[in-house]
């Protein structure tokens, strides 16, 4: 499942879910319900950032952990782990994985891509949220200033976002990694 917020969730604030990070307003609140129920739920969040929305996942009863390049404060549930290498987690041990805002930060998309297949349970539930360069927004700096939006020098030094992920490529990244039942909602500004 590939997603980015849509607009009955334009008016919340990421902070409603989440401290202040680098994810649309609304995309936490996206997210959220897209894996709904989560009590009892196995969830890895990749990556995890500070640790808020695992920290809120916990809170509604999911047995959940996250992993960073450089997780938030010291806590059991966050690993410090890169996305570019073999993730410590067990294979099919988890029913729910969400990448928010993180997979465009990878080197390898296939790498990556075969690590949630691996370790996702049969049956289990994979959200990406990434910035949308085909949108019209991204399109139009992109006719006026030849970079797309989110991926502009400055933003990449400032964001470390390395790749550019139109959602042909997504979508062709996770059949080619295993794969099979894939929608794709945008968030078209």
């Amino acid at each position: 499942m590939t997603t980015t917020p849509d607009k009955k969730h334009e008016n919340k604030k990421a902070t409603d879910i989440h401290p202040p990070g680098i994810a649309p307003p609304g995309t936490y609140e996206a997210v959220l319900e897209l894996i709904q129920p989560v009590k009892g739920r196995r969830i890895l969040d990749a990556p995890c950032g500070s640790g808020g929305f695992v920290k809120k996942l916990l809170q509604q009863g999911a047995l959940c952990s996250g992993m960073d390049i450089t997780p938030g404060e010291n806590d059991e549930h966050l690993l410090t782990a890169d996305m570019n290498k073999t993730f410590p987690v067990d294979s099919v041990s988890c029913q729910i994985i969400t990448c928010i805002e993180g997979i465009e930060h990878a080197r390898d998309l296939f790498h990556i891509a075969g690590e949630f297949n691996r370790v996702l349970a049969p049956g289990g539930k994979l959200v990406i949220t990434t910035p949308n360069i085909q949108s019209f927004r991204s399109r139009m700096k992109f006719l006026t200033r030849g970079t797309l939006f989110w991926f502009d020098p400055y933003e990449i030094k400032r964001m470390g976002h390395i790749n550019l992920i139109p959602y042909f490529l997504l979508k062709h990244v996770l059949l080619t990694t295993g794969f099979t039942d894939i929608s794709v909602n945008t968030y078209k500004t």
